[in-house]
């Protein structure tokens, strides 16, 4: 189930991009943005844990599981299935961790979007 929170964005005159506020079933929350001029779609995901957060004696723990992300899962095993698949339709990926967060982001050809996000998942 998608709740559906608010579409009352604050946003430049000029910008002719649709967005909206979304709560998913598991809380997380997702702004959508919507540009029919864009050939590219992406995605990112921000996780509240940085390397503020990695245990002592275990330094570099959350930089280190920013980089399993693209080893493979359950659903996709073999190793740099996603990074093979954006490569192979037009798009990049890459991911940061700093001290209270890390993100992921990927952009990809529109056509391919929405298989680039399972795998994402």
């Amino acid at each position: 189930m998608i709740q559906y929170v608010s579409n009352a964005i604050k946003t430049n005159k000029l910008d002719n991009r649709l967005y909206r506020y979304i709560k998913l079933q598991n809380q997380m929350r997702c702004l959508l943005v919507s540009d029919a001029d864009s050939r590219t779609s992406a995605a990112t995901l921000n996780v509240n844990v940085g390397s503020l957060q990695d245990p002592k004696g275990f330094n570099g723990l959350a930089h280190f599981l920013e980089h399993m992300l693209f080893l493979g899962t359950k659903k996709y095993p073999d190793e740099n299935h996603y990074s093979k698949f954006l490569s192979a339709h037009g798009g990049q990926k890459n991911a940061a961790t700093a001290e209270d967060n890390t993100y992921y982001y990927f952009d990809i050809k529109n056509e391919n979007f929405s298989d680039a996000l399972d795998i994402f998942s």
